[in-house]
């Protein structure tokens, strides 16, 4: 027995030589294997599906070269992502935040939040230059940035043949109105350019060339492939045929068809002479379909279609190392890049495009230090630090390849104008159209002129200059000019219809940090004639022009990660104000005083499940009579829809009159029952008093609310069902679009 043993060991330790051998000897003679992988957008996620199976396959992959998604894909597999952690990677990505031109949330600035929870379409423009108009909505730099971080090591090579797998990248030169093979450089920056979508994503401005999308005029790179020295040709076509009609209409499918069009002499070209060409299943899916659910359906379909062709695989390899294929196991592959929990030593920091004085407060902003070891998470919050100074249109990074690595961050200062788009239509005002436009050219630094329009039943325009002096102070002056028309309520009874002409010029000093702002100033109210007012006996009040002259500070904190489905932050928000008609009397009495706050905790219960406490209130001080424009309002689903003070009150018609104290405690739960689908219960417990002292003594008001709402790209569409034992009647509303 002892001897049996012996044998078998020498015979494997014979066999285990023989496949090494055989597969060392069969590296130097076999046929070298091309990766041809074309462009598709979201759909790439079967380009990884068919490399998942080619890796079971154990067939070697000698070459890459891609277009847009393909780039993307083929760039970062060679250097070493595997398509387990590719398959990882794009399912752990924030594509909504990565195809934008926001800050990650937690950074946006407090302004910018307010901005993106009101409009829906924001455009680049330029006044120096006639008729310039951005030739891409989304700059890139999200996107660009994550790249930097795949391919640390890789951002300035001489070849990409030098790659651990030799990779080229397709985009289109609009100089020369031809393809362009990108085979040096910055990697990231390749790949960037490989996918600027025209009119989507901005060109990539690279030396002499402007970049966009390869896929514009070569979209299957295969003889870009054979030109690498490939003498096999594996090619992944994600190509779902002619674009549908019905999708004709819309941005991402007339792109598609452009490019369809622009590049199909070369794709009909390029899809003839492979050894194995591969189509997954696609259709239905689109260019844009980056939800979960979508992607791993789609990876899914390139695992099926590469395994539909397993006996072709089989015959490739076969063909590489002949007799010994068998013989060949798949090895893991040597990864030979930084991840994202690796440490790296920094070398020198540079920050360009801002002067000396600015540059070294950025530094202090960063707390990055040289020969200090980082990880990339680290650069990942400086970049989104500097992004959410809200005064910089690009921030993006670039690392030397040796260690200690040299980062620069390169900025761009914002300098075009901006106009901004916001819509919505809802069963309480039926249309309502936003329109801002901000100009930052021709003024001084670090101000801008902004002018708003709203046109709905309550239109106004708005007028506002603002100055910072530095990144967290700033000075403001603004006028505005607005007719109110609105129906007043008590209970579910109609009282009157209530309009008038206002005006409203405001100075106010700010401090600026980071998702808050500190502000306090001095405002001017006009209010003109009006049909009567009402106050909370319902007892009418005529109404005479008159002006007001208030100082006020406001505290707000915005930490939330969503505007309308918060899962974690603070939304905070407190406001003092001392009304007078002469700067120091309201009429013959002492000033009123007016003390308001909001207040939201988002609190998680499950994975879908969040429970929403909150709090809102106003409480008006002073001995005097209230002016009744300054009273307590309040009702609908919106605060200040017709009246800065409202206070919204879903189950309570809009809008109706309270007294000098009212306060409410506010619970809420939410559901994410599907993707972006919501369903909402709600309640409100408020007190409303004469006085803050007898708010105990005040008037029990209950309200509740069950709502359906799904977030989609044009904003927010909602459904609601409400009652609240003030108006003893089932409400219902219906809102699309954002609030403002």
């Amino acid at each position: 027995m002892r001897k049996f043993i012996v044998f078998m060991l020498i015979l494997a330790s014979v066999g285990n030589e023989a496949v090494v051998f055989s597969q060392e000897q069969c590296q130097k003679e076999r046929k070298k294997v091309g990766l041809v992988l074309g462009g598709g957008g979201a759909k790439g996620a079967a380009h990884i599906g068919v490399l998942k199976v080619i890796e079971e396959a154990g067939i070697p992959v000698d070459y890459i070269a891609g277009t847009s998604i393909g780039a993307i894909v083929g760039g970062l597999y060679s250097i070493g992502y595997d398509a387990e952690s590719l398959d990882s990677l794009v399912n752990s990505l924030d594509w909504s935040y990565l195809l934008s031109n926001n800050a990650p949330q937690g950074y946006r600035s407090f302004r910018a939040r307010d901005v993106e929870g009101k409009y829906l379409l924001s455009i680049p423009y330029s006044l120096k230059k006639k008729n310039e108009i951005p030739a891409g909505l989304i700059t890139g730099q999200n996107i660009l940035n994550l790249f930097s971080g795949l391919t640390i090591g890789y951002q300035h090579m001489d070849s990409f043949k030098d790659l651990p797998i030799p990779f080229y990248c397709v985009a289109t030169n609009l100089v020369t109105e031809d393809y362009v093979v990108l085979e040096k450089g910055s990697l990231p920056l390749s790949m960037r350019s490989s996918m600027s979508i025209p009119g989507v994503f901005l060109p990539v401005q690279l030396d002499s060339m402007v970049l966009v999308d390869g896929g514009v005029i070569n979209n299957f790179p295969s003889n870009v492939a054979r030109e690498m020295g490939a003498d096999i040709l594996i090619g992944i076509d994600l190509s779902t045929g002619k674009t549908p009609t019905s999708q004709l209409t819309t941005l991402m499918g007339l792109i598609n068809t452009l490019t369809d069009i622009t590049g199909k002499t070369e794709y009909e070209k390029n899809k003839k002479g492979l050894d194995l060409y591969l189509n997954p299943d696609l259709k239905g899916f689109q260019t844009m379909d980056f939800s979960t659910s979508a992607m791993d359906t789609m990876y899914q379909r390139g695992v099926e279609v590469a395994k539909a062709h397993w006996g072709d695989l089989m015959k490739i390899k076969k063909e590489i190392y002949g007799d010994t294929a068998h013989l060949v196991q798949t090895a893991p592959r040597e990864l030979k890049h930084i991840t994202k929990n690796d440490t790296i030593e920094l070398g020198e920091i540079t920050i360009d495009g801002v002067s000396d004085r600015t540059m070294k407060y950025l530094h202090k902003k960063i707390k990055l230090k040289k020969h200090e070891k980082v990880t990339l998470k680290n650069i990942d919050e400086a970049i989104a630090i500097l992004d959410g100074m809200d005064i910089f249109t690009s921030v993006t990074y670039q690392l030397s390849d040796k260690a200690p690595y040299d980062l620069t961050f390169t900025l761009v200062e914002q300098a075009l104008n901006q106009l901004n788009v916001g819509f919505r239509f809802d069963s309480e005002e039926m249309a309502s159209i936003l329109l801002n436009t901000t100009f930052y050219e021709n003024f001084f630094k670090g101000s801008k002129l902004s002018t708003t329009i709203r046109l709905n039943i309550s239109p106004y325009v708005a007028f506002n200059y603002e100055w910072r002096p530095n990144f967290s102070s700033k000075f403001a002056v603004s006028y505005k000019i607005g007719y109110d028309n609105f129906n007043l309520y008590n209970g579910n009874h109609k009282v009157d219809d209530v309009s008038y002409l206002w005006q409203q010029g405001e100075f106010k000093y700010g401090v600026l940090l980071k998702n808050w702002e500190l502000e306090a100033g001095l405002r001017w109210d006009f209010f003109g004639s009006s049909s009567d007012l009402y106050n909370p006996n319902y007892n009418p009040i005529g109404i005479e022009p008159d002006s007001y002259f208030n100082y006020f500070a406001t505290f707000g904190l915005n930490s939330l990660d969503h505007i309308y489905y918060p899962t974690k932050g603070i939304l905070a928000h407190l406001k003092g104000e001392l009304i007078t008609t002469n700067f120091v009397k309201c009429h013959s009495n002492a000033p009123l005083g007016a003390v308001s706050a909001d207040f939201l905790y988002p609190v998680k219960l499950s994975k879908k499940l969040y429970i929403l406490p909150g709090f809102s209130g106003r409480i008006l001080l002073g001995g005097g009579s209230v002016p009744p424009i300054y009273q307590n309002y309040a009702g609908g689903n919106m605060n200040a829809r017709y009246m800065s003070q409202q206070i919204a009150m879903p189950g309570v018609r809009n809008v109706q009159v309270f007294d000098n104290s009212l306060m409410m405690l506010k619970l809420g739960f939410r559901y994410n029952i599907f993707k972006k689908q919501y369903v909402s219960i709600g309640g409100i417990y408020a007190k409303n008093s004469d006085s803050v002292g007898s708010i105990y003594q005040g008037d029990d008001i209950w309200c509740t609310s069950a709502q359906y709402s799904y977030d989609t790209p044009l904003g927010p569409v909602s459904g609601e069902i409400n009652y609240s034992n003030r108006d003893k009647r089932v409400g219902l509303y219906f809102n699309f679009g954002y609030n403002f």
